[in-house]
């Protein structure tokens, strides 16, 4: 889970040079204005440090001062705004420029987790772990209690170091004022791991392959890196940095692997709860500003989620920012296809919202909800999510032929219509283990290692089943959760079910909007997280299907905001594999005896859905355009 580059990697800073004000400045709610960075007024120091947690493992930290002269740090009391990573903190880090506050007069840290990096202790509760959560706090005092410190602490970062802002702010430290989470998440389980209980074979295998290797080959001691904090050249700090990063990593060799925690979970359970926000987000105290981008495939239905609920509290300033960007932003190398251009300047709005909770200054405060609308269009604001206008309809999936629009050959897509239909009809496909293979590297490409290469899904058109409503005459804009009620049946005791939105413009081409899926056995709703459109499964206690009997399951489709052009058609896909960003198996692994371990393959199934008045349908979020 790396941090997002390119400009979403850019640091955040504050807007004033002079000493520390008390935070709680009037917060000005101004519409129009386009944020900049203000200029730097220091140079910077790093001072590399351990900092000891209460169970005696010593953590290791990079920590930049702003500095008058560029050797020294500058005398006063500052605040504080600091990142955990477990990527190595001067080295791949994915963290923002640790220049970037100190030049402007805010001290900036970056802390290795425990188990990587310089840090000592393993990695045997893996990441986001109960421990790892604890240090956050501690952490947070740490900085808020030393001599150079004016008390105030912020936290800042994406991905892993944004999962752990939401992590720390729910221990409720007395010296953290914000947090500023990117391309975060709410669930382990649901947003990561798996989509509701189909394992997200691209993305895991990529995660547990390259997740520790950044923090294993750094250490206590600067290096290039994304960081930019500088280096510590004092000989007796050298030789120190060498011999704790040779303790650390002695204690790092006995961590048990991550992946086992995984492999030996395939169900939802208290395991991934504990290391999921969502399930203590109501101890959130401090005010939020939430960055994400809609090519950031289920992390963003994780972040809206998490705005959703914090966006409840009263008094508490809760705003997100959604761009159409991937998991590490938009350009080259990792989304070539897209610009960086025309999104949001979120790290000046940053630098406006931390400034204003760690020194006082005043807030530039816009609407609480800014998104893009995709596929270019303008930034929409709103006061909340999904916008106010809405309007969740309901389209029908129909059977094929004359209302239909041609495909491929003699195949034909269903209609998608708000009108019900008259007549009960069914459509049934075959599983295939090709489908999806042009999806490798669209949303969830570029959330590991791997680019965003979105393909034309012309490339599918013969797998599952397509309903497609008529050329739009108007455009029709999308802006929220998108739920798909099935009514369907398989041969199977199992299946998966993916649903794929297209954009089907003139010339034929199909162009991805947003996806969802769901396992079958982990049909089970969980009434209290579901809302209007959004759709959550308890995911704990899988139950098989009795093959040929209907059932009705509710698909979550990833939120988005689109808006489908004059003369373009809206398109669903039905498909089962998905190979292979999903892995069309169930896997459990017991470390403790491998023999009892378990790989079962999806059975191949013909699936049937019923189209009828009462069958299946699509919600979609109708925004004024």
């Amino acid at each position: 889970m790396h941090k997002r580059a390119a400009a979403l990697a850019a640091a955040l800073a504050v807007a004033t040079a002079a000493a520390p004000a008390v935070a709680g400045g009037k917060s000005t709610p101004v519409h129009g204005w386009v944020p900049t960075l203000p200029p730097a007024t220091y140079k910077t120091v790093s001072s590399y440090q351990l900092i000891r947690m209460d169970d005696g493992v010593q953590l290791g930290a990079t920590i930049t001062f702003p500095s008058r002269d560029g050797s020294t740090a500058a005398r006063g009391r500052y605040p504080v705004v600091f990142s955990m990573t477990p990527y190595g903190r001067d080295g791949v880090c994915g963290c923002s420029d640790q220049t970037e506050f100190p030049s402007r007069g805010i001290v900036s840290a970056v802390v290795d987790v425990r188990g990587t990096g310089g840090s000592g202790g393993n990695l045997d509760g893996n990441y986001f772990s109960p421990r790892e959560q604890r240090d956050g706090y501690e952490l947070v005092e740490w900085f808020a209690h030393q001599r150079w410190s004016a008390g105030r602490v912020a936290m800042q970062g994406g991905s892993y170091l944004g999962i752990t802002q939401y992590l720390t702010a729910e221990m409720r430290p007395p010296g953290l004022v914000a947090i500023a989470p990117e391309v975060a998440l709410s669930d382990i389980y649901r947003d990561a791991y798996t989509y509701d209980g189909i394992p997200d074979f691209f993305f895991d295998t990529q995660y547990n392959a390259v997740q520790g290797g950044p923090g294993l080959a750094s250490g206590n001691f600067g290096e290039p890196g994304d960081s930019n904090s500088g280096f510590d050249t004092n000989p007796v700090d050298a030789l120190k940095a060498l011999l704790t990063t040779t303790s650390a990593k002695e204690a790092q060799a006995g961590s048990r692997p991550v992946a086992l925690d995984y492999l030996a979970r395939p169900n939802d359970d208290a395991w991934y709860h504990a290391r999921s926000p969502f399930y203590r987000v109501n101890r959130i105290n401090v005010p939020v500003f939430i960055v994400d981008g809609w090519r950031d495939g289920a992390f963003v239905r994780g972040d809206l989620e998490m705005y959703q609920h914090l966006s409840q509290r009263r008094g508490v300033e809760t705003r997100i920012d959604i761009n159409a960007c991937t998991h590490k932003g938009c350009g080259a190398p990792f989304d070539p296809t897209h610009s960086t251009s025309g999104y949001d300047n979120f790290t000046a709005i940053e630098f406006d919202f931390l400034s204003h909770y760690l020194r006082g200054t005043p807030e530039h405060r816009g609407p609480d909800v800014a998104f893009q609308v995709q596929p270019a269009g303008p930034y929409q604001y709103a006061a909340q999510w999904p916008p106010a206008g809405t309007r969740f309809t309901r389209y029908f999936l129909t059977s094929g032929g004359g209302a239909g629009q041609p495909l491929v050959g003699n195949l034909s897509a269903g209609g998608l219509t708000a009108t019900p239909p008259t007549k009960p009809a069914t459509a049934s496909y075959f599983t295939d283990p090709l489908a999806g293979a042009s999806m490798a590297l669209d949303s969830y490409g570029t959330i590991a290692i791997s680019p965003y290469v979105p393909l034309d899904q012309r490339a599918e058109d013969e797998q599952g089943l397509t309903w497609r409503t008529g050329a739009v005459r108007r455009a029709m804009r999308l802006a929220g959760p998108i739920q798909l009620h099935l009514v369907a049946s398989s041969s199977a005791s199992d299946t998966d079910f993916v649903a794929r939105l297209s954009d089907v413009a003139p010339d034929g081409s199909e162009t991805v909007i947003t996806e969802g899926a769901l396992r079958a056995s982990h049909r089970a709703l969980d009434p209290s997280r579901s809302t209007t459109g959004s759709p959550y499964h308890r995911d704990d206690h899988p139950t098989a299907l009795t093959p040929g009997k209907t059932y009705a399951f509710d698909i979550a489709i990833i939120p988005t905001a689109f808006q489908v052009a004059p003369g373009h058609a809206l398109q669903l896909r039905l498909t089962t594999d998905d190979v292979p960003t999903r892995l069309p198996a169930v896997v459990y692994v017991n470390a403790d005896n491998p023999a009892a371990s378990e790989i079962s393959p999806m059975p191949a199934a013909v699936n049937t859905v019923v189209e009828a008045r009462a069958g299946s349908w699509l919600l979609l979020p109708l925004a004024p355009a």
